[in-house]
């Protein structure tokens, strides 16, 4: 894509007169986005990202950007990347789809409390980041949203209550683990044995599903809700605060509190679980601020724990074995502590048993 993403550039930012330079970015809602700033001369004086989508069936994702932002509705508290342009061209009989948005400074918040705090202030700083975040969160949670389920895709039918759109995903995720081959390995996990807690699953699921059809209106949730996801830094005041939330192309009308559990099953495979859960307190006063979490939250997070963990397995059993393992030497006891999470619900254990608990 250089060539293109060159080309790209010539056509739809103002001229420069020592030109650009542009770096791919890591992950992104397509995969092809880069972050572009000028060599020389003042007439866009930050970095902007550029995010570009060849495949058509993924154009969708333009549709979410202006679906959210209509749901936020230019709410400044809401820290999402300015949006400069976007839309649909062609070069060289080459389609695609773009959007130019700002680039936000600072680091993602996995980095941040993976390696950057350290030394005597790391509670405090952790107790900082944990209280922004709650409260971002539930600025964002504020907002409704016209339906429910995904923002953005226009050619599936709307959801008329958030239950139906939560078991048709998990009906839809099931149905693809029942189609992996049984004996297909990761570390100690077989396919096979997924698809055998199914039973337990949905009987859990089909226990609790009524709290799901008690939400009563669609409020918007970021939908991928995992720490690469923020953008942390600092500010005159603070050292460490949220500035801002990316990838928003998982964004959903419904329950905006599946992002909590989305956070508490990222932590789950974090090296700084306890680090974090030990500001629970915080992060639950920040949200607070705006927001309460639903008495019932803590029923209807098990079916989100189930919902992202069969996600989770279903996609990481469709990349070839050897070189997902090589990726990461983390990635095999990710697997383990999604299994796990799996294992305890199909159990009835309710994840006492792993010491996943409710922020």
């Amino acid at each position: 894509m250089p060539n293109l993403i060159e080309a790209i550039i010539d056509k739809h930012l103002p001229h420069q007169p020592g030109g650009y330079v542009y770096q791919k970015l890591e992950g992104g809602i397509s995969g092809g986005s880069y972050r572009i700033e000028p060599v020389a001369g003042d007439i866009l004086r930050n970095a902007v990202v550029a995010t570009v989508i060849q495949d058509a069936s993924q154009w969708w994702k333009i549709e979410t950007e202006q679906s959210f932002r209509k749901a936020v509705q230019g709410d400044p508290e809401v820290l999402i990347p300015q949006l400069f342009d976007m839309g649909f061209d062609e070069i060289d009989n080459q389609k695609y789809a773009f959007l130019f948005r700002e680039y936000i400074a600072g680091e993602d918040l996995d980095t941040v409390l993976e390696y950057e705090l350290n030394g005597d202030n790391r509670n405090r700083d952790v107790k900082d980041l944990a209280t922004d975040l709650g409260y971002r969160l539930a600025l964002l949670h504020r907002h409704k949203t016209s339906a429910y389920g995904f923002l953005g895709k226009s050619g599936d039918s709307p959801f008329s209550q958030w239950g139906n759109f939560i078991l048709n995903e998990l009906e839809a995720e099931s149905r693809l683990i029942e189609e992996l081959q049984p004996d297909k390995q990761i570390g100690s996990l077989k396919a096979g044995k997924i698809t055998a807690w199914l039973p337990g699953l949905h009987m859990m699921i089909g226990s609790h599903q009524s709290y799901l059809f008690s939400v009563d209106s669609p409020h918007l949730g970021h939908g991928d809700a995992r720490f690469a996801n923020f953008i942390a830094g600092s500010d005159e005041h603070n050292p460490w605060i949220i500035k801002g939330m990316i990838d928003l192309e998982e964004a959903v009308g419904g329950d905006p509190e599946i992002d909590i559990a989305y956070i508490e099953n990222w932590l789950h495979c974090s090296s700084y679980k306890k680090d974090f859960y030990a500001q629970s307190g915080a992060f639950r006063s920040g949200y607070n601020q705006v927001r309460s979490i639903a008495p019932n939250y803590p029923e209807r997070r098990l079916i989100y724990h189930a919902l992202l963990s069969i996600t989770y397995l279903r996609t990481v059993f469709g990349f070839e074995t050897q070189e997902f393992l090589r990726a990461n030497p983390r990635n095999r006891d990710y697997v383990e502590k999604h299994a796990a999470i799996l294992k305890s619900l199909a159990e009835g254990n309710g994840l006492e048993d792993i010491e996943l608990k409710p922020l």
